[in-house]
C-alpha cells in the first residue's frame, strides 16, 4: 500500500510521460500552460498558471475545504494530459462506468463495535 509521498511522486512521473507525449506532437497545447522546466526528476508550477490550474484540476468539493489535496489534483491534471495525448494519436478508450460506491461509516457512528 502506497503513502502520500509515493502517490504525490507517482503523480509527478505520470505527469512528466504524458507532458512529453503531447510535447512531441504539439509543445503550444493549452494543457502545457501549467507547468514549466520539466526534467525526469520534476517541473515547477508556471506561477501566474497555480490558481487557474487549482481552478480547473480541483473538484468542487475539494474547493469546498480548506485544504488542497495535492496528490488528488495532480492526478486529475495526469488524466486529462493523458486524454489530451491519446485524442491526438487517435487512441479511442471507452469512459469507464463510475463505481457505485457505499461511503464507509465513520467508527465513531457505529455504536454496536462488532468486536
Amino acid at each position: 500500500m502506497g503513502d502520500l509521498a509515493s502517490d504525490h511522486d507517482a503523480a509527478i512521473q505520470l505527469i512528466i510521460g504524458e507532458y512529453h507525449r503531447i510535447c512531441s506532437h504539439n509543445k503550444d497545447h493549452e494543457l502545457l500552460q501549467y507547468i514549466s522546466n520539466v526534467t525526469q526528476d520534476g517541473f515547477e508550477f508556471v506561477k501566474d498558471k497555480y490558481l487557474p490550474f487549482l481552478e480547473r484540476f480541483e473538484t468542487e468539493e475539494d474547493k469546498k475545504g480548506d485544504v488542497i489535496r495535492v496528490a488528488k489534483v495532480l492526478t486529475a491534471y495526469f488524466i486529462a494530459l493523458r486524454r489530451a495525448a491519446d485524442e491526438i494519436e487517435g487512441i479511442k478508450k471507452p469512459e469507464p462506468p463510475l463505481a457505485n460506491i457505499t461511503p464507509v461509516k465513520i467508527l465513531d457512528e457505529i455504536e454496536d463495535m462488532p468486536f
